[in-house]
């Protein structure tokens, strides 16, 4: 399968990076010596975007690093991740990393990259709620002491987070990527098809869509469902299960099925098995999630339970 993943800041991967007016803006945004929040529903390429400007900001020279919350649990975590990867960088001298249960350990952290170059570009991906409001509502001040320029790329819950004070007041820009169409559709498949994947010839009649969509349709692989409705899906799931609901469903999307042992989700989500179990269960019950029992195929044993997005 393809477009599966984001576009890295490779040289093969950015010939296929197409740029609409809304990613245009935000390019241009980021580039500047300003604090960005980027904006965009599920499917439509933040991750790509980031990895865009990481390799544009590197050919003009200019000191960069991306950095995603994914490989993290916890803010705490996150801030320690950055002071790691801005020491690899040269940006400020290694020091000892603060205890877990210190309570002015993060904000010391922080204040460790007022030694950062001018201008240096950080790019935050995948932020929860939580690391958005740890860093730019709780220690807000302390990054505003720092010579650093911020791009954080969001889906809209967590855009709606910090859209209330003091966290509203950190971002000197806010761009949201739009779907993509007309031409700029035509020039994503074009480029796939030029790398030699399968893409359709026109999107004339295929309307708006996020570029994963756009992508699985290239690969004639018809997503399940619509983006918007996992937008959709991912607010009910948060009425019900609140915030490791709407990620659950987030990590389920266009999945063949993932059960409550999976190792990784449970990682991801920072839950245990037990209740990744209650999380699966409660929005089966709710419709938004159905389930079967994995064939065995001659095995003993009871067969794990598998879920995935309900068709509509």
């Amino acid at each position: 399968m393809i477009g599966r993943g984001p576009l890295l800041d490779t040289a093969a991967d950015q010939q296929l990076f197409a740029e609409d007016a809304s990613r245009r803006r935000a390019l241009e945004a980021i580039e500047k010596p300003r604090h960005v929040l980027v904006v965009g529903e599920p499917g439509s390429g933040r991750s790509s975007l980031l990895y865009r400007a990481l390799a544009r900001a590197h050919d003009r020279g200019r000191g960069a690093l991306l950095l995603s919350a994914r490989v993290v649990t916890g803010s705490h975590a996150l801030i320690d991740a950055l002071l790691e990867v801005a020491v690899e960088h040269e940006w400020v001298p290694p020091a000892q990393r603060p205890g877990a249960d210190d309570p002015l350990g993060p904000a010391r952290q922080i204040r460790r990259l007022q030694q950062a170059p001018p201008n240096a570009l950080v790019l935050l991906d995948d932020l929860t709620i939580e690391h958005a409001q740890t860093l730019f509502a709780r220690l807000r001040d302390e990054l505003w002491q720092t010579p650093l320029s911020i791009a954080a790329a969001v889906g809209p819950e967590v855009a709606k987070a910090l859209s209330a004070p003091p966290a509203n007041a950190f971002f000197d820009r806010l761009v949201t990527l739009e779907p993509l169409a007309g031409e700029d559709a035509d020039d994503l498949l074009r480029r796939r098809t030029e790398a030699g994947q399968t893409a359709l010839r026109s999107t004339g009649l295929i309307g708006p869509r996020q570029p994963r969509a756009l992508v699985a349709l290239a690969a004639g692989e018809m997503p399940p469902h619509d983006p918007m409705r996992q937008y959709e899906l991912m607010e009910q799931a948060a009425v019900v299960a609140g915030r490791p609901g709407a990620m659950l469903v987030a990590e389920l999307w266009a999945r063949d099925g993932l059960s409550a042992s999976d190792r990784e989700l449970q990682r991801r989500l920072g839950v245990t098995r037990n209740r990744l179990t209650e999380l699966l269960r409660a929005l089966a019950r709710e419709d938004i999630l159905s389930s079967y029992a994995e064939p065995r195929e001659g095995r003993t044993g009871r067969p794990r339970e598998l879920y995935f997005i309900r068709q509509p």
